[in-house]
């Protein structure tokens, strides 16, 4: 699900330290370290905290993955962190594919009887 190489890209195009990133990100340097070789897997809060520490949907941090229960997951804590009066929002054109792809998890879900 969550793509270390993709993150580690990301912040060397932005040309940020590993200090620099785990203080935008709030964790520790040897969190990252480990998260961008792919020891651990970032929790989803830790996950959109990074996500808006590079300045990206957190969409984009993602493997390509076909668990739509997974990003639903993300996208709900994205939305959450959205809400909150002091996180940057990250908009893009995506967000309306997001929020159908959502719904219909919700849907499939609710008929099956798990939600």
């Amino acid at each position: 699900m969550y793509d270390p190489k993709k993150a580690r890209a990301r912040r060397e195009r932005l040309n940020l330290s590993v200090a620099q990133f785990a203080a935008r990100a709030g964790v520790s340097e040897r969190a990252v370290y480990a998260y961008e070789a792919g020891d651990r897997t970032p929790s989803v809060d830790v996950f959109t905290r990074m996500a808006t520490a590079l300045r990206v949907p957190f969409r984009s941090l993602l493997k390509q993955t076909r668990n739509d229960a997974e990003f639903a997951e993300l996208y709900g804590a994205e939305m959450t962190r959205r809400k909150h009066p002091a996180a940057e929002v990250i908009s893009t054109h995506e967000d309306a594919a997001n929020t159908l792809l959502v719904d219909r998890i919700r849907a499939v879900r609710k008929e099956s009887g798990r939600g």
